[in-house]
């Protein structure tokens, strides 16, 4: 994290539109000496951290019957994850967590076909969620202007999800296909983004809950249109709940789970026509559904910071010249919709915005070469 300081104190402009503020704080101003910045980076605005993970895995396929295929697989992990970092107080480097784990994580994977084009698959999982380095590394930092201050959090320990999915396929010619899905997911110790009490300025850091669980179904199609054009969507809802340790300052005692929104959609309309054997088209609009959500949750009385429902609509377009080269174009976010989040206001039961921002319209360019 680096820290920049302005020092006005030789800045006397005439300001005649207040409205106008890059007639006074602009390059020339700073290329006069009028406008003094300091730049500072501290020791402790930075970490070094690394993770080491040695497994090792036994998995067996059989058929108990024709139509039933059995897959069993048990992995061992080792894994060595590490922070380390500057005390607030400046000591270079001073302080190291080290999050060590051993764990097994077993799978199961069960397919019935109950005839060419129709199947149950059903699935079972240990599966381990860690902490992201920016997440053990206890340093403040903003990710942009105005946005809220960011503490991670060195007692953060690994969190554990037991999965479980039960889905039905449907097959049909020119690929098209049709699925349901149920599952439910038992979420130990889950890490969550939390806000915290800090004087001036919103905190945020990172925290253990102690469980919760998730669970809901998905719809998913894909269908070919007229030849070359593919419709492919898919929409689910989740319910999820978290249980709070007791001894907490979370603010409320039972909610859904932080980051995780009920209810998520995705379309896209393909269009990859061929000309001859090596070049090929592909122009894909994709557009995605978010619902809202948790952004970072309250403790001490202060309410749950949500994201609020949000749209985007990307286009991405290919084409193969030949069996070497290809051109790409990728433009992301054509509607540039605002990004909103809203906190909760416990004593009045009503939200508050307390941060906006777009990212805009972007667009990339490529050419790849294949070997």
């Amino acid at each position: 994290a680096t820290r920049f300081y302005y020092n006005l104190n030789k800045l006397n402009p005439v300001i005649t539109d207040i409205y106008n503020t890059d007639g006074f704080l602009n390059q020339q101003n700073i290329a006069d000496g009028q406008i003094v910045v300091q730049r500072v980076m501290q020791p402790k605005d930075s970490y070094r951290a690394g993770n080491e993970i040695y497994s090792a895995y036994l998995l067996t396929d059989f058929y108990p019957t024709e139509a039933l295929l059995v897959n069993l697989g048990l992995r061992y992990e080792m894994s060595k994850q590490w922070v380390r970092y500057a005390s607030d107080g400046g000591d270079w480097y001073s302080r190291r967590r080290n999050l060590d784990k051993n764990d097994l994580f077993p799978a199961l994977n069960l397919k019935y076909a109950v005839n060419p084009t129709n199947s149950i698959r059903f699935s079972a999982s240990r599966t381990v969620t860690r902490p992201s380095f920016i997440e053990m590394a206890p340093f403040l930092y903003q990710e942009s202007y105005g946005s809220a201050q960011i503490r991670g959090n060195e007692e953060l320990q690994n969190g554990y999800n037991y999965n479980f999915d039960l889905r039905y396929e449907r097959f049909g010619k020119d690929g098209d296909m049709l699925s349901v899905t149920g599952y439910f997911k038992y979420l130990d110790s889950p890490i969550e983004r939390i806000q915290d009490l800090q004087g001036g300025a919103t905190l945020h850091s990172f925290k253990n809950a102690d469980n919760g669980m998730a669970a809901g179904v998905e719809l998913e199609m894909r269908k070919r249109l007229v030849k070359d054009l593919r419709l492919g969507a898919n929409i689910s809802y989740m319910y999820t709940n978290v249980k709070l340790p007791q001894s907490g300052a979370y603010t409320n005692k039972e909610r859904s789970l932080q980051g995780a929104s009920p209810i998520l959609a995705n379309a896209d309309l393909t269009y990859s026509p061929r000309f001859g054997e090596d070049r090929q088209l592909n122009l894909a609009l994709l557009y995605n559904l978010q619902g809202s959500r948790i952004h970072a949750v309250g403790v001490s009385g202060l309410g749950d910071v949500r994201q609020q429902t949000l749209h985007t609509l990307n286009f991405s377009a290919g084409y193969s010249l030949n069996k070497h080269f290809n051109l790409k174009l990728q433009v992301n976010d054509l509607l540039n919709r605002d990004v909103i989040f809203k906190q909760d206001v416990p004593t009045t039961g009503q939200e508050m915005e307390v941060e906006r921002y777009h990212k805009g319209t972007n667009f990339e360019v490529g050419i790849s070469y294949n070997l």
